[in-house]
């Protein structure tokens, strides 16, 4: 790999120890990719944030970084961590648990980190053909499919250390030849609600595995809490870090007509029935909302819903946000609406990643794909996948 002078200059270590660690685990990976140099970034999110993910090796490595002055040096956020002291008397994982949990925050923070969400473009929104490094799967999809955003599908770690230099490595889907699609897709029933736009995710990453798709079928005015739904259960069982939508994806004029030479498959109504149906359990003992990080419009309709209750929910309903967007829905008396209503809202934190079952818990109710997806591996407890109004329907019965 070709390097600037500057480059060479922390890679030799003249910048001090985290920043020569950093550009030797970018250029290690870059050159794994077949990238021929390093490309400045404008912003950096990091996954692997959460003490059950990196445990005390992590928490040892973040230390190591700080205390060699590591910084920053783009606009840098990260995925939200399991718990912290507000919703302690929620997620009680013990003292140490929680100590751990803050402790990886403020190493984050004293590096420069801004916040903690996986929905980074709700507080920053990308920019069309700028360059990030981004490791949160749907946040990736999102700023490529979306925004047309160039960046690869990050592990947490080249993330941090890209964020540390504020570069990456310029290959993989940050070079415009490698963005083209490999295979149409046609969905022959559009999905309608926020279930079937999760149901089929799931199918399309199940089928296009690592490539990319441009898809047809998925309406134009979709609203982008539907989108972020599918594209964050494409994230969960596929490892695409690009989906072309037909007139949505910036980049979609440019390969509109160009179907006819790829590989056709199409998905209709009863396979996303099916996939929608595929639930472990049928009794949930609490309703988990927010995952990824609910938005204000998600924030809204919930809130909309619970307003024609005259009770308190039998269930817990969790509700997770970001602290952007938590703000926001304060200032406009949603949160208020949703917790006179017995609703609990949290912000920067993430329940999926939280090991639920130390809690009792076995059954989750939720409308994402993405968390039904995740619910068994990292929390260990069964999911039902429930449309939004079924739960809250079947909370406040």
């Amino acid at each position: 790999m070709h390097l600037t002078k500057e480059e060479e200059k922390i890679y030799s270590g003249e910048y001090g120890w985290s920043a020569e660690k950093a550009i030797r685990v970018i250029v290690k990976v870059g050159e794994a990719m077949g990238a021929e140099r390093l490309i400045r970034i404008s912003h950096a999110h990091i996954s692997g944030v959460g003490y059950a993910n990196i445990g005390e090796s992590g928490i040892s490595l973040l230390k190591d970084l700080v205390d060699s002055g590591a910084k920053m040096r783009v606009y840098s956020t990260a995925n939200p961590g399991s718990v912290d002291y507000e919703s302690y008397r929620f997620f009680q994982y013990g003292d140490l648990f929680r100590e751990r949990q803050e402790e990886i925050i403020n190493l984050y923070r004293k590096m420069g980190v801004q916040t903690f969400t996986c929905t980074p473009y709700y507080v920053r929104p990308p920019k069309q053909g700028e360059y990030l490094s981004w490791a949160e799967t749907n946040a990736v999809l999102i700023a490529n499919s979306i925004y047309g955003a160039k960046t690869n599908r990050e592990g947490g770690l080249l993330a941090l250390m890209s964020g540390i230099i504020g570069k990456t490595y310029y290959g993989g889907l940050l070079v415009d030849e490698n963005r083209a699609p490999d295979v149409l897709v046609e969905f022959k029933s559009e999905p309608r609600t926020l279930g079937e736009y999760g149901a089929a995710g799931l199918l399309l990453g199940e089928i296009v595995k690592s490539k990319i798709p441009y898809v047809v079928g998925i309406p134009k005015n979709s609203k982008h809490e539907k989108l972020k739904t599918f594209l964050a259960a494409v994230g969960s069982s596929g490892s695409t870090g690009l989906v072309i939508f037909d007139k949505i994806t910036p980049e979609s004029a440019y390969y509109m007509g160009t179907g006819g030479s790829l590989e056709k498959i199409a998905i209709d109504e009863k396979d996303i029935k099916n996939k929608l149906e595929n639930s472990m359990c049928t009794e949930p003992e609490a309703y988990l909302i927010g995952c990824p990080h609910a938005s204000l419009e998600l924030l809204k309709d919930l809130a909309e819903m619970v307003s024609q209750k005259n009770s308190h929910p039998n269930k817990p309903i969790w509700v997770f946000t970001s602290h952007h967007i938590y703000n926001e829905a304060l200032k406009l008396g949603i949160i208020d609406k949703l917790e006179n209503r017995g609703v609990n809202v949290f912000k920067g934190i993430c329940g999926v990643i939280s090991p639920l079952h130390k809690l009792g818990y076995s059954c989750i109710g939720t409308p994402s794909a993405k968390a039904s997806f995740y619910l068994p591996k990292l929390a260990k407890t069964r999911f039902v996948l429930m449309e939004l109004n079924s739960i809250i329907d079947d909370a406040y019965s």
